[in-house]
Order: C-alpha cells, then sequence, then structure tokens
C-alpha cells in the first residue's frame, strides 16, 4: 500500500512517481507519510510517546520535512527527489522528532495533570490535525490552548469565589435576622458643639 497522498488541487502528471519512491524507499515501513497539501510538499513522521502510563500517538512534520513547493517538485527529477527525500529521513531525523515529542508530552502532561485536566484532551490533536506546519508550531498552539484553558479555569474559580462571599440571595434573610434583633434607642439633648455626638458614640 503506497502512503503517498496527493491533494486533488495539486495538479501534475508525476504521481505515479512519487508513490514509486515511496515503495522503493518503505516509507510507509518507518512510519513516514509523502503528502501534497497547502501548497507544499512534505514528509510526516508517525511514531508513539508513553509517560506515566499515557500513549500518545502522533503524525507530525519535523523541522526539515517540508521539501518544496509543488511547482518546484514537478521541476525535479526522480532522483533529485529521491536524494532529498533519503536525506529529510535519515535515522537522526526521527529520533529527533521522537524526542521533542516525548519531551513536549511530559510538558502538557504535566501542566494539565497540575491544573486538573486530563492532557488526552489536548494532547490528542497530535495525530487528528491535517497541516503542513512543523511541529514546532503545532506545539505552540497546544501550549496556548492549555495556557488559555487554566486561564479560564482561574477565572471561573475566582468568580465562584467572589458569588460565594457576596451573595446577593442571602441579604434578605440577614435583613429579617437583623429584624428581630433586641434594639437600644438613646436620646441625646443639648444646644449644639456640646458633644452630643461624642457621647453618642461612647454610648455605642
Amino acid at each position: 500500500m503506497s502512503n503517498y497522498r496527493h491533494d486533488p488541487s495539486d495538479q501534475d502528471n508525476d504521481t505515479g512517481d512519487d508513490a514509486f519512491l515511496v515503495q522503493d524507499l518503505k516509507l510507509a515501513e518507518r512510519g513516514i507519510e509523502l503528502v501534497k497539501m497547502e501548497g507544499r510538499v512534505f514528509l510526516r513522521f508517525s511514531g508513539e510517546v508513553k509517560y506515566h502510563g499515557l500513549r500518545v500517538r502522533y503524525a507530525l512534520v519535523p523541522a526539515r520535512g517540508v521539501l518544496a513547493k509543488p511547482s518546484k517538485w514537478r521541476k525535479m527529477d526522480p532522483l533529485a527527489r529521491r536524494d532529498l527525500i533519503e536525506e529529510r529521513t535519515g535515522d537522526k531525523a526521527l529520533a529527533e522528532l521522537q524526542m521533542d515529542a516525548e519531551e513536549f508530552v511530559a510538558e502538557i502532561a504535566e501542566q494539565a495533570d497540575d491544573a486538573g485536566f486530563d492532557p488526552r484532551v489536548f494532547l490528542g490533536v497530535l495525530e487528528e490535525l491535517e497541516t503542513s506546519e512543523p511541529a514546532e508550531y503545532v506545539f505552540e498552539r497546544i501550549r496556548q490552548r492549555v495556557e488559555h484553558a487554566i486561564e479560564r479555569e482561574q477565572e471561573e474559580r475566582h468568580a465562584a469565589r467572589t458569588k460565594e462571599s457576596i451573595n446577593l440571595a442571602e441579604y434578605p434573610e440577614s435583613f429579617e435576622v437583623a429584624s428581630r434583633m433586641p434594639r437600644k434607642f438613646i436620646a441625646l439633648l443639648g444646644p449644639t458643639n456640646s458633644g452630643k455626638t461624642h457621647r453618642a458614640m461612647e454610648a455605642l
């Protein structure tokens, strides 16, 4: 089965050459896709990260995974394409992306756990997101989602605490309690500036 994915909007006559390269270089067996999408020809690596019982699959574009624009790719002969793909799909490239993914999963899992969130809600995107953007941009977008979720949670908690401390619904009840409390009235009579206010405060 070929692991070459082609966007129909990118019309060319060499999809057969690319499919042959994918098969000949055994990219699918190594979890690598050759994709043409969003005006780019790029490579996507698939893998899995395990972290404290969490299993996260990913399908990401490595740092040097974007190969060319379709117009430039069409002008390259099969041998040049082969050389470029081989250069960008070495064991070092696969290992680097795996390491980056492991560090990122650990970072997000810890942040989410501290905030009381399920990290899978955020990390599931690593496998599902269809994009030609390199992994670092995907990571940054997920970081922003986590930060925004934490901020919203903090705002909601603050609002809840404020509501508890100033509950307007309890005001009528407090008035009713106050109305049943015994009262003592003290009348102080005298001319102006005779110290009535001072004596009234002392009486309280």
